[in-house]
């Protein structure tokens, strides 16, 4: 095991249009974060614009941008993990045992979920994990943390293209996207540069996705080692091109796809985006073997870390 030191930023981003998937004439918003290589696009591409050359980029890694909520903006979004079940099928509370990642490396993944259902009665609940939802914590008292679900507000905004000759609207293209009030999202960097505004998604010319960079504080992680339990806070994969980044003892979690990421390097390989399946953020792993992770750090994957509840990374990560 070992540790890490972070750059905790937080950025004021406002509404957004970012992680859209495109049906008919229709772009609608995936996920009420912003994905960790739409993040380092964004940081990075004002250092190219000053003259910096991509390979003196490549170091430099972003955790997805998870929202600020609360009546100050310091409440943290994290993906809930599945040792934090929501209380049943239609609630948006969710509760977390303290201290259960940490007792996962030594019990029964089914014993601890069991614990739920016999909570107190003004507890009682029929535990549903929902892997990778985003929640925010709302109280830790006694024995339990307590979050709730997050759904950012949303609306519809309509484009037309516009043809290069005619200088006018083209017919039948009409588009819809969906744009999302972020307000403020936070992130983990280890980017040492100055960058005071960013820009994520489409519509930058419409005022949207303009995001001005405040740097908090550092923020100090550990990551797992041989039998310690991690939890991803990006997308995770064990294998990746025949090589081996940790060797799993037992997974709970939810998968996803990966697509975007821009590559380089020797033979330049820019602009290339893979699509395979990955292990979704918010998945928890029992480590039997722990190799190189930081080598995908930069393409937002393989970010883990060791910690013994939901509630203490929200604690070092609020602003």
């Amino acid at each position: 095991m070992s540790s890490i030191e972070l750059n905790l930023m937080e950025v004021e981003i406002g509404y957004a249009s970012v992680s859209t998937r495109r049906t008919m004439n229709y772009y609608f918003s995936e996920r009420d974060y912003i994905p960790s290589p739409t993040m380092r696009g964004a940081f990075l591409y004002p250092l190219i614009k000053r003259g910096r050359k991509l390979e003196e980029l490549e170091k430099y890694f972003f955790t997805p941008g998870y929202p600020l909520t609360g009546s100050g903006g310091n409440s943290p979004g994290l993906p809930v993990h599945p040792l934090a079940p929501a209380k049943d099928r239609k609630s948006g509370e969710y509760i977390e045992v303290k201290g259960v990642l940490s007792r996962w490396a030594l019990e029964d993944f089914e014993r601890l979920i069991s614990e739920y259902s016999k909570l107190p009665t003004e507890e009682a609940m029929s535990p549903k994990p929902r892997v990778g939802n985003i929640v925010t914590l709302h109280e830790s008292k006694s024995n339990l943390n307590r979050y709730n679900g997050i759904s950012l507000d949303a609306f519809v905004q309509d484009s037309v293209a516009i043809g290069k000759r005619s200088n006018s609207s083209k017919a039948q293209m009409l588009f819809s996207y969906e744009v999302k009030k972020f307000d403020s999202v936070w992130l983990l960097t280890n980017l040492d540069e100055e960058v005071e505004e960013i820009h994520v998604g489409r519509g930058n010319t419409r005022g949207l996705g303009r995001g001005k960079v405040r740097r908090v504080r550092k923020v100090t992680l550990e990551i797992p080692g041989k039998d310690d339990v991690g939890y991803c806070l990006t997308p995770c994969v064990p294998t990746f091109l025949k090589k081996q980044y940790f060797v799993p003892q037992e997974i709970r979690g939810d998968t996803d796809i990966y697509m975007s990421w821009f590559t380089w390097g020797d033979p330049p390989r820019g602009g290339l985006r893979p699509s395979f399946k990955v292990l979704k953020e918010g998945t928890i792993v029992r480590m039997k073997e722990v190799g190189d992770l930081e080598q995908l750090w930069p393409a937002g994957l393989n970010f883990v870390v060791k910690i013994k509840d939901l509630g203490e990374l929200s604690e070092r990560v609020r602003p």
